[in-house]
């Protein structure tokens, strides 16, 4: 395929069946990419990779993962934390 790299996993507290988006975006290499949104469903990465020319990299879940919606950016002003570090969810 292309140059770059869109590493991604499903997330543990979704199923198939339920209507939320099923994957976390991990990583990018080599891309100029702007992500906006923490969750993303298979056909819109699918998409997203096609246009881009790059790889998709599926990556096996972790079981030492204790929160799913962790990406390592703790406060780091995107969509899933607000500005003070704590998540739009009211959790810490």
């Amino acid at each position: 395929m292309g140059t770059g790299k869109i590493f991604i996993r499903e997330r543990r507290k979704v199923s198939e069946r339920d209507k939320k988006p099923r994957f976390v975006i991990v990583a990018i290499s080599d891309i100029d990419l702007k992500v906006k949104v923490m969750h993303v469903r298979k056909q819109e990465i699918e998409e997203i990779a096609s246009q881009l020319g790059a790889e998709i990299i599926y990556l096996k879940p972790v079981k030492d993962d204790e929160d799913d919606d962790d990406h390592g950016h703790e406060g780091c002003g995107c969509d899933g934390h607000r500005r003070d570090g704590h998540r739009r969810n009211g959790h810490n």
